[in-house]
């Protein structure tokens, strides 16, 4: 959520007395803040007082989504009230396996994808290819014409071409040569170790099936 803090959709607040940054967003009188405050554990405190200080001042409420469960005990001195809702899907790629039953359908569909397209891994940080960012942002463009509802905001990301930072671009070609599917990792850091989430997948419509699983399963 650090990553899609900084994010331009975001506003940002500035920690007066030490160094640390909440990304937020205000709906009618509601501050809607993206995960925990970045900042050193230490100063956690600190920066949420200051925090919702400002947020009084200007007359808002406070809501926070998909924080962490590191400072649960610090929200709940806070005086805030927390509520769970869904768990995460991580995988240790050390040993998920897509052999047996269990993993038959991801299995299948990575197979069916396999046969007509080919992975890569674009990285922009290392050099720029202006054709790859094209069919990327068709690919894009494509997505989002087959979709009834806005674009969802604030809890996902972007491209982020100009700005990767630590992002993994995964491209998947077509037959034709043509990138017709896409995704893209941020990493995090959790108290459990070091990991990847699929932030952004997209694909054009007439994609082959099981696209989406075939990136995934590469980027182990």
């Amino acid at each position: 959520m650090s990553y899609l803090a900084l994010e331009h959709d975001k506003q940002l607040f500035f920690g007066t007395s030490l160094d640390g940054v909440i990304g937020y967003g205000i709906v009618d009188d509601v501050a809607v803040v993206n995960g925990d405050p970045v900042c050193a554990p230490s100063d956690f405190p600190v920066l949420l007082a200051e925090f919702k200080s400002f947020c009084k001042n200007n007359g808002y409420s406070v809501v926070f989504l998909y924080i962490t469960d590191a400072f649960l005990q610090k929200y709940w001195d806070a005086g805030f009230a927390y509520v769970k809702a869904g768990e995460k899907a991580r995988f240790d790629l050390l040993t998920y396996t897509l052999k047996g039953n269990r993993a038959g359908k991801v299995r299948a569909s990575v197979n069916h994808a396999a046969k007509t397209c080919s992975v890569f891994e674009y990285r922009p940080l290392v050099m720029r290819d202006d054709s790859t960012e094209r069919q990327i942002a068709a690919v894009s463009a494509d997505w989002f014409k087959g979709k009834r509802t806005e674009k969802l905001v604030f809890s996902v990301g972007t491209t982020s071409l100009d700005e990767p930072m630590d992002r993994r671009y995964f491209c998947a070609r077509d037959s034709s040569g043509s990138i017709c599917a896409f995704t893209v990792f941020i990493p995090f850091t959790t108290q459990e170790g070091r990991g990847y989430m699929a932030d952004v997948t997209r694909r054009i419509h007439d994609a082959p099936g099981g696209i989406a699983d075939y990136l995934n399963a590469l980027y182990r």
